[in-house]
């Protein structure tokens, strides 16, 4: 099995409704079996705008308090606060963009691990970059809708809080009400980047198509993506525990030798450089797993994977083309409306609860 694709016409996991585990194996697979294209371009862009964060901020403003010159120290120190926050500002514009980048990347991988096709960088590159802008706006919109939630949480605590004896049990029981609530909803809608790149629609189009295809089990796409959240929130700190350790115990080490200010700035590279590992495998996971459950909701709701079984079996499922996808659900063969065949009823199971389309042309792509 090569790095950059399956066999030939095979899916790189199971065309039928997955397990919750079943997902997360999926994803899992479809790295190591695109490693080159999920794992490189990772390292390549978190890397490129970790160094350049950090060259703008550590590393500029140490070397003017370790230049020697009171005067350029005495700038440092005046500019320090605006620089900070100046630095924290342009990191998060870059990590932003660097994030829409990938995760359209990594989500047309998923879209051509499900056909068995290679994916070469370029082509993955072409098929997904117009949907970069709608991923930033959908990135905007939930740091707006995260801030939103800070204030119904804090505003109304504010005034519960004053409440003899109970305030303090009303103000947790509130906090974890709003939580519930939010968590609930961001599951409704956390598919809406995998529809945006995968069938090429907008922001807008892409957060009601993720809200439709959870409506058959709203709880289950809930659960799902607490599982790959915790998985996540497991491998984060695990690996990132053991680089932190190595980091503190060579910071001791060279402050024997050199100056304590060294020491620190080399300490926190490491630091840097661990987390930076640890983010190279785990936004690629994170990434591929909501692909993987974005295409297990078209198999469980819409019968996807009857059709893409039927052109397995008819020996066509290499002729499929991917921008089949890019159409939205039961149109992976052209053919009159009237001879696709309707969605099936929740709970579908097998072949016969939803008839095949006798074979026609194929798609071979849809407007953008």
């Amino acid at each position: 099995m090569s790095v950059e694709g399956p066999q030939a016409g095979r899916s790189v996991f199971p065309l039928r409704p997955l397990g919750a585990g079943e997902v997360l194996d999926a994803a899992v697979t479809t790295m190591r079996t695109y490693a080159r294209v999920t794992l490189g371009p990772s390292a390549i862009v978190l890397g490129g705008s970790a160094l350049l964060v950090g060259l703008l901020g550590t590393f500029v403003f140490t070397g003017l308090f370790l230049s020697g010159n009171s005067v350029l120290q005495v700038i440092a120190g005046v500019v320090g606060a605006v620089g900070l926050l100046a630095g924290q500002l342009f990191g998060w514009v870059v990590d932003l963009f660097a994030m829409a980048a990938l995760s359209s990347v990594f989500l047309g991988v998923v879209s051509r691990a499900v056909l068995g096709r290679p994916a070469p960088l370029r082509t993955v590159w072409r098929d997904t970059k117009g949907s970069v802008g709608w991923l930033v706006l959908f990135a905007l919109m939930q740091a707006a809708a995260i801030t939103g939630l800070y204030f119904v949480v804090i505003l109304p605590a504010l005034f519960i809080g004053d409440l003899p004896d109970v305030g303090p049990y009303l103000v947790v029981l509130w906090m974890l009400l709003v939580g519930a609530v939010a968590a609930f909803l961001y599951a409704q809608v956390w598919l809406a980047p995998a529809a945006i790149v995968v069938e090429r629609v907008n922001v807008v189009q892409g957060i009601a198509r993720s809200w439709r295809m959870t409506a058959t089990g709203r709880f289950r796409a809930m659960g799902v993506l607490l599982l790959v959240g915790l998985v996540c929130a497991v491998l984060w700190p695990v690996f990132g525990y053991g680089f932190g350790a190595l980091a503190l115990l060579l910071g001791q080490v060279l402050s024997i030798g050199f100056s304590s200010m060294v020491a620190q700035v080399l300490y926190f590279a490491v630091v840097l450089l661990s987390s930076l590992l640890v983010a190279i495998v785990v936004v690629p996971y994170l990434y591929l797993a909501m692909g993987t459950a974005y295409f297990e909701l078209r198999c469980r709701a819409e019968g996807f994977d009857l059709l893409l079984s039927e052109a397995h079996t008819a020996g066509r499922l290499r002729d499929v083309p991917v921008d089949a996808f890019f159409l939205g659900p039961g149109t992976v063969f052209a053919g009159p409306a009237d001879a696709r065949p309707p969605l099936p009823p929740p709970g579908r199971r097998t072949v016969a609860s939803m008839p095949v389309p006798p074979m026609g042309p194929v798609v071979t792509g849809g407007p953008r």
